[in-house]
């Protein structure tokens, strides 16, 4: 569904892995009281469920996009004696300004919802970026980028097994300011395409002649 000031796309996936790599604990066998933590190949993994997206232009500089994905999953150890399913959903957003002499600001949103794991689940992630770009005759790009300008992004898993419970989280790095330049070149001639379909005098095609 599309207009002027918005367009809205929705579609329908499932997806079957085989031996996904998941990680589970279980006792030692030297020594019961022991627990092993670590990576294995689970059985499958099948998912299915719903993606959408929708673009809104409200005013002409300002230009929305927010998308969602909401999908069932079901995972199994490689013996079938661990299971765990449900419903996994996460969110975006992106909110981009255009200013003038080409400086544009631009946000970006993303929340996930505790996501179903063999023996748990992970522990709910959101975070949000920040950054003012600059374009220069469509060759250069000038970015300044805040990442996790809040300072939320974590890692973590709460985990639920006949052995212990446990509640985990890390965080791989803290919020940081990001300068990038980015030059573009090689831009194709698509007037070298064109001569392809142009005709000698006589009717004959020029394929291939430049």
């Amino acid at each position: 569904v599309w207009s002027d000031k918005f367009n809205f796309l929705t579609s329908f996936y499932f997806k079957l892995s085989e031996n996904p790599i998941t990680n589970v604990a279980y006792p030692s066998e030297a020594d019961s009281t022991v627990l092993v933590n670590t990576f294995v190949n689970g059985k499958s993994s099948f998912s299915y469920g719903l993606d959408n997206s929708l673009k809104l232009t409200l005013i002409k500089p300002l230009d929305i996009t927010l998308s969602g994905n909401v999908y069932y999953v079901e995972l199994s150890s490689s013996d079938g004696l661990i299971k765990n399913s449900g419903f996994n959903w996460d969110a975006k957003a992106n909110i981009t300004y255009r200013l003038p002499k080409d400086f544009t600001v631009q946000l970006n949103g993303r929340y996930e919802a505790p996501k179903i794991i063999l023996q748990g689940t992970q522990i709910p992630q959101y975070s949000m970026d920040a950054s003012i770009n600059k374009s220069i005759k469509k060759k250069w790009m000038f970015s300044l980028t805040l990442n996790d300008a809040f300072n939320t992004r974590r890692w973590g898993a709460n985990y639920d097994t006949p052995y212990y419970t446990q509640e985990s989280s890390r965080r791989r790095e803290t919020r940081f300011l990001r300068f990038t330049i980015t030059w573009n070149f090689g831009e194709q001639d698509a007037s070298l395409f064109k001569k392809r379909n142009q005709k000698k005098p006589g009717g004959e095609n020029m394929e291939g002649e430049f």
